[in-house]
């Protein structure tokens, strides 16, 4: 679970980002945009554009427009991990 933002043109929403891959991930949030439009999804100080591939209630999946390596994903789960980016320790 990664905190993170998703910028559109008509909205940003405040998402946790699930299942991150080289080529997309899966996001959780409100009023999250429909399949076909685009996103610029933020965690830590990783940003990528990426495309909206199926959307539901509360989430929807994402299609990056660069892949990225094992690097970018290290990036992100230390600067986006939940736990630090809300200041909440168990």
């Amino acid at each position: 679970m990664l905190a993170g933002s998703a910028l559109a043109p008509t909205r940003s929403r405040s998402i946790i980002v699930y299942d991150v891959s080289p080529e997309g991930a899966r996001l959780a949030g409100r009023d999250l945009p429909p399949a076909g439009d685009d996103l610029l999804v933020i965690v830590g100080s990783w940003d990528s554009l990426a495309k909206v591939v199926w959307q539901t209630d509360d989430g929807c999946g994402v299609l990056f427009e660069d892949p990225l390596d094992e690097g970018c994903i290290a990036q992100m789960k230390r600067e986006g991990d939940w736990q630090s980016a809300t200041g909440w320790w168990r």
